[in-house]
């Protein structure tokens, strides 16, 4: 959908909703196995020559687990604002230049999604896989493990050579 933003007088209000279909098309990203749905409020306010968009969009997402890489439902909330431009000369170092007298909203909200997702997504009471002779640990059991032994070759002293 393409939002013709340069038109905005003062500041206007719009409901999106779109179909998931379009995101799915879109997305090229290995976190997230698919789209379900996406949705909710972009306003556009100008001041000056600068068209502030603020975007408070709800994603239901299906995405891989960071620990198991199992799919599961994740709903994502985020509320974000970018500044547009359509004129060289107000852009600066926080603003989109646009060349155009329209946005692609699905191609900045899908941006918006992917890089406001966690770093680390896990289900609900979702523990690191362990088997035999492995086991995944957080950075931080890694470092408390290296640090309580006092000498290095006591990890060793348990093999069976």
């Amino acid at each position: 959908m393409r939002l013709q933003i340069f038109n905005v007088k003062d500041e206007r209000v719009f409901d999106y909703e779109e179909n998931a279909k379009v995101y799915n098309d879109l997305n090229n990203s290995k976190v997230i196995k698919e789209f379900k749905k996406v949705g909710g409020k972009v306003t556009i306010k100008k001041v000056d020559k600068v068209f502030f968009a603020k975007f408070d969009i709800k994603a239901k997402l299906i995405v891989y687990s960071s620990l198991t890489y199992e799919p599961f439902t994740y709903h994502h909330k985020l509320s974000e604002e970018l500044q547009f431009v359509n004129d060289e000369k107000y852009c600066d170092d926080e603003s989109i230049l646009v060349d155009d007298d329209a946005i692609n909203l699905e191609e900045i909200i899908y941006s918006l999604i992917i890089t406001t997702l966690p770093i680390r997504l896990t289900k609900k009471g979702e523990k690191a896989p362990e088997g035999k002779n492995f086991r995944v640990l957080t950075e931080d059991e890694f470092y408390e493990e290296e640090n309580s032994s006092g000498n290095a070759f006591d990890k060793l002293k348990d093999l069976d050579l």
